[in-house]
């Protein structure tokens, strides 16, 4: 499907200037991709101004939370900009539409809309070596009407918001959660994109973040005794100079970050365990210093090194190096390889 691009794209481009401090998802650029579902197939593909949405108070998702969405970035390499695994990102885009009862989007069609966004934002994009343009693409239910059933009809769109830094911190503190459950372990959509599952974290999250904690660890929902992710990232541990993470079940999200994680420490000769990682075990090999790193991960935070692990009012369990020399390792390879000045494979680099 060709995009259609509307002809005051760049003039709005050009007007407008960047704040001071990017931070993270605070300022979008004035753009944005929409696509309508409409009669059983996709169509419309266009970019144009960002705008609001005009929506009736019946329209579905409101009620039934048909909703998914996805993060990526772009990232410029001297002075050309490049989508990340944006293919890897529209696959799994598709995994989290069909757990959710909702149409696939052609994978071209996804990656189409998303160099188009970043060529025509591409002057918004700072050239230093931290800043990055974050892209949200998200698709929701849009028929209007009430009874519990799947929407016929759905409105794509791209979104993107030019960024710094994801933490302010360059360490965390993470919350150990033993009484709420994000997702349902088992037949749940704890491995898919959808805004329920953020929207199930948020209690937690303000109790983390009152107590000191920057963010939540969850446990799994059927015993509460094994570590499954953060959140809005995966986590790993570093015990006797081996990678330890969390084996994929259908409650956790399978990251691409995560992924990319996996394939460079293959190349640096880094050991990487997947399995149950029960949390006494990894609170007990803190304090031990057999665990002696542990480091979160996404699109959004990269690879950012965790400080301690706790829970409010107990003594917390700090990390004997943080970050330490595999997490630096792995942080370094990572933003060689995201930047396009590390060798990877061809897909992951797309230039816009």
């Amino acid at each position: 499907m060709t995009i259609n691009i509307d002809p005051h794209c760049d003039s709005l481009v050009a007007k407008t200037s960047l704040p001071q401090e990017l931070g993270f998802g605070k300022f979008f650029a004035p753009l944005m991709v929409t696509a309508q579902y409409r009669d059983q197939k996709w169509q419309n593909l266009t970019l144009g101004p960002y705008a609001p949405l005009a929506l009736d108070p019946a329209t579905m998702v409101f009620h039934y939370g048909q909703s998914i969405f996805e993060g990526l970035k772009a990232y410029r390499n001297r002075s050309s900009l490049h989508l990340f695994r944006v293919m890897d990102h529209a696959r799994r885009f598709n995994l989290s539409a069909k757990r959710m009862a909702m149409p696939v989007l052609p994978e071209e069609m996804f990656a189409e809309g998303a160099v188009a966004f970043c060529r025509a934002v591409a002057p918004l994009v700072p050239s230093d070596d931290v800043s990055n343009l974050y892209l949200r693409p998200f698709m929701f239910a849009d028929q209007v009407g009430l009874g519990v059933r799947p929407s016929e009809s759905y409105l794509f769109l791209i979104i993107g918001t030019p960024s710094g830094k994801y933490f302010a911190d360059e360490a965390v503190k993470v919350m150990i959660e033993r009484s709420y459950s994000r997702a349902a372990s088992g037949g749940g959509t704890g491995a898919v994109k959808t805004g329920g599952n953020y929207a199930a974290s948020l209690l937690s999250d303000r109790r983390a973040k009152t107590a000191g904690f920057h963010q939540t660890l969850w446990l799994d929902s059927s015993t509460r005794k094994n570590v499954e992710e953060l959140t809005g990232m995966n986590i790993f541990f570093v015990r006797n100079n081996s990678l330890v993470t969390p084996r994929l079940n259908n409650s956790i999200l399978p990251g691409v970050t995560r992924d990319t994680i996996f394939v460079l420490a293959k190349e640096l000769n880094i050991p990487v365990v997947e399995e149950v990682v029960p949390i006494d075990n990894i609170l007990r090999d803190i304090k031990g210093q057999t665990c002696t790193e542990c480091f979160v991960c996404g699109t959004a935070a990269g690879i950012t090194p965790v400080a301690l692990l706790g829970e409010p009012g107990l003594p917390p369990y700090t990390l004997a190096a943080s970050p330490g020399p595999i997490t630096q390792k792995l942080a370094k390879a990572l933003h060689e390889t995201q930047r396009g000045q590390r060798p990877s494979p061809a897909e992951w680099i797309v230039r816009a």
